[in-house]
């Protein structure tokens, strides 16, 4: 008898074009570290007298589905999130690096269906009508990073077999602790010991009387950003602030070597004013327990910008082979050199060199720009990232 493991758990996640109703496509696998989302059923105990002491039968109650999902914060599947989040986002970018900026006040938000899948049992359950009340995640010096996104579902379907089909895959690249920076009006802040972010959108559940049980819908609400930072007593710059009842700019950022980032912008950050205590011989240390509220320039009260470039995908060219000659041509006329004519008979020319050879024709022939950095016969990429993320 097989038992359900968490190791081989599954989850894949698509947008809804009609709240409650599941896409018959589009499904994409997404990485998660554990996840609480599920539909319980209370049971109401009777009230009624003059059966004996023994009770009679209960009555099923109102059903309920929501959870919480733990996701890594990186540069591909986060943007689902942040997408749940906000909103659909403001894409700038026609080549990479690609932007995308999410902004908060929107009074529309999509809706999802997440399945979760435990194939040995097998068990799949697919939640329709998911949004997304609340989203956490903490800055520290080393760990794990990850967010915690609060859900809010219409109902739960169980199915032995996927609804999902074959979900589409993500490149992982995840941020680290170690990649984070956090500035006040565009200065580093410094001697900052831990963060914490929670943006909620504090879901309105529609209630109503329905033979499923189901809500009908969840609507946003005034939204609140709130969160905590502890510092090292070092200055009075945050006490000031707090006293004078003045807002700043805070900025929590991340930015991987390779040129992905992930920013996140609060506009309008009012301190409260801490009780500085010392409570030993040790470093004296401010918390902060910080709200942002709406700026009146830039017209909102945060924005997230998530930047992104997609570079040759290892082990295959067959992606930017549409661009190989266009590349070949800027080359060429940059070096002084005539463009390559065009030659009708080539295609059959290079299936009677594929047959002597055994190899792809086009393999050799990739001698331009950055495209000469790529190894033929291995499955690593070399090139400079600056020039990459020009090009592509």
């Amino acid at each position: 008898m097989a038992r359900a493991q968490g190791a081989r758990a599954l989850m894949a996640l698509a947008f809804e074009t009609t709240y409650g109703t599941p896409p018959a496509s589009g499904f994409t696998r997404m990485p998660f570290a554990s996840t609480s989302l599920g539909a319980e059923q209370p049971l109401l105990n009777s009230e009624l007298l003059g059966y004996g002491r023994d009770p009679l039968a209960p009555i099923k109650d109102a059903v309920t589905a929501d959870g919480d999902v733990v996701v890594p914060l990186d540069a591909e599947a986060f943007g689902f999130w942040l997408k749940a989040a906000f909103g659909a986002p403001t894409t700038t970018g026609a080549e990479a690096p690609y932007s995308h900026e999410f902004q908060s006040g929107s009074w529309t938000l999509p809706s999802m269906s997440i399945e979760t899948g435990m194939p040995e049992v097998p068990r799949y359950a697919m939640y329709s009508g998911c949004v997304l009340d609340q989203i956490t995640w903490q800055m520290q010096r080393s760990g794990l990073l990850t967010a915690t996104a609060r859900l809010v579902a219409q109902g739960e379907t169980v199915g032995t077999t996927t609804s999902a089909g074959t979900p589409a895959a993500l490149e992982l690249k995840r941020f680290g602790h170690f990649n984070g920076e956090i500035t006040r009006n565009g200065t580093a802040l410094g001697n900052v010991v831990s963060a914490e972010i929670t943006y909620a959108n504090n879901l309105d559940r529609i209630e109503t009387i329905r033979s499923d049980g189901r809500i009908d819908g969840a609507d946003p609400s005034i939204a609140a950003l709130t969160g905590r930072i502890e510092v090292r007593f070092a200055d009075q710059t945050l006490v000031t602030q707090a006293i004078n009842g003045e807002a700043c700019e805070m900025e929590f950022a991340y930015v991987l070597p390779s040129g992905e980032s992930f920013t996140f912008t609060v506009h309008a950050v009012y301190l409260p004013r801490p009780r500085i205590e010392i409570s030993g011989p040790q470093g004296v240390q401010a918390t902060f327990d910080w709200q942002a509220a709406r700026d009146s320039v830039v017209g909102r009260m945060c924005t997230a910008i998530r930047r992104h470039l997609r570079g040759l995908p290892h082990g295959t060219l067959g992606r930017w082979h549409g661009r190989r000659r266009a590349l070949c041509a800027r080359s060429r006329h940059r070096a002084g050199r005539p463009a390559r004519r065009a030659d009708p008979h080539r295609h059959r020319r290079a299936h009677r060199r594929r047959g002597r050879t055994g190899l792809s024709v086009h393999a050799p022939r990739l001698r331009c720009g950055w495209l000469s950095h790529v190894m033929m016969g291995s499955n690593q990429i070399v090139s400079e990232p600056r020039r990459l993320s020009a090009s592509l």
